[in-house]
């Protein structure tokens, strides 16, 4: 939290604990009938305090702070795992049978969804705390879910429980696994999905065909989808590369070789050097290339087997060699070499600036989606 939000939050807190003494202590509010009409004036201020100051403390202010602050939706991320650890570090004082009313309270002002990031190492505690805050957190837009997979078969209900209650709102999902959807279940909100190596790795191919598809037609708004490590899955990157290859947008090296992406970001030196096999060399129109030091480059020729290249830059890594002359001859020879054959030398900005205008070129058509590969 800010030193701006600890000093407004403890100026308010003050204001808590004076309620009682006067009512002139809420000096913003002289008028109830037009604070209450007006309640638009309050809430902005919410989003600058702690989510837990406005729950433990500020709710208690007055009916109305009561109510503007439970009628309001917190765009929070770290709040269920500071919950968590709130519960295990005062275990004591819980029975366990049912969630603290005024976190039952806090969760159902969440926007965000966010479980990811933080330890659980308690199997009792978890089971309780997720089945509790499954009944509470609804109509998320954001839902972010990352477990260990030793933590996943007791936790698959809570995910298909979120999931099924935000289905109509949710508008970002981070996710591992493909189990926690139900089949047919719209998500006409859904702009970006993104699943995560873990599952990717173990899934078979049909699976992920069926959820997929079920995806494309039930999410109509969606308009990116990333993978990460689809060489964990070869077969994943074979069925989308016959179905959807002009999807296929950007991707870090070497996702060239099992999907044709038109963007290839972050190719090392080892990648560059094998420039000729890779497998889809004719899709590939943007490279951007690290290199440690020149000696790395040498293969630079090799750029010809790429036929519709139409920029590439050159970074150098931060690690590399920090006394790099760029007058020396083999530059100029790199440089003639890439003008001959009419390819752009630019800076990663540009590049990065290409990316997105290929991906409002695949996006101008509505409905449509592309797909980024980590």
């Amino acid at each position: 939290m800010s030193d701006k939000e600890i000093s407004t939050s403890s100026e308010i807190s003050q204001m808590s604990q004076n309620r009682n003494n006067s009512t002139t202590t809420i000096y913003a509010f002289q008028n109830p009938r037009i604070v209450i009409e007006q309640n638009i004036f309050l809430q902005p201020v919410f989003k600058f305090l702690d989510i837990f100051e406005c729950f433990e403390n500020l709710r208690l202010v007055s009916k109305f702070w009561k109510n503007s602050i439970e009628s309001y939706r917190f765009f929070k991320y770290d709040v269920v795992g500071e919950i968590y650890s709130k519960m295990v570090k005062n275990a004591h004082q819980f029975n366990f049978e049912n969630l603290p009313l005024v976190y039952q309270k806090l969760l159902k002002s969440l926007l965000v969804c966010n479980c990811a990031g933080f330890r659980m190492d308690n199997p009792a505690y978890e089971r309780f705390f997720f089945s509790q805050i499954s009944l509470y957190m609804k109509n998320m837009q954001e839902i972010y879910f990352e477990f260990y997979s030793w933590q996943f078969g007791q936790l698959q209900n809570f995910c298909k429980t979120t999931v099924q209650n935000s289905h109509l709102t949710v508008e970002l999902m981070e996710i591992e696994r493909l189990n926690i959807f139900p089949r047919n279940l719209s998500f006409p909100k859904l702009g970006s999905l993104s699943i995560s190596a873990l599952d990717l790795s173990t899934i078979n191919v049909s699976e992920f065909t069926n959820f997929f598809e079920n995806m494309v037609h039930h999410a109509p708004n969606l308009k990116t989808f990333e993978l990460s490590s689809i060489c964990a899955n070869p077969e994943i990157g074979e069925y989308l590369a016959t179905h959807y290859p002009s999807h296929c947008v950007w991707g870090r090296a070497p996702a060239q070789n099992f999907v044709p992406i038109k963007i290839v970001s972050e190719c090392e030196p080892p990648e560059f050097a094998e420039i000729e096999n890779w497998k889809y060399k004719s899709s590939i129109e943007y490279l951007l290339v690290y290199f440690w030091n020149k000696s790395d480059l040498e293969n630079y020729e090799a750029l010809k087997f790429l036929p519709n290249l139409k920029a590439i830059s050159f970074e150098p890594s931060s690690f590399g060699d920090k006394t790099i002359d760029f007058s020396h001859k083999f530059w100029q020879q790199l440089i003639q070499f890439c003008e001959l054959r009419k390819i752009k030398l630019c800076t990663r900005k540009d590049t990065a600036r290409e990316f997105q205008n290929k991906k409002k070129e695949i996006s101008s058509t509505s409905p449509t989606f592309y797909i980024d590969f980590y």
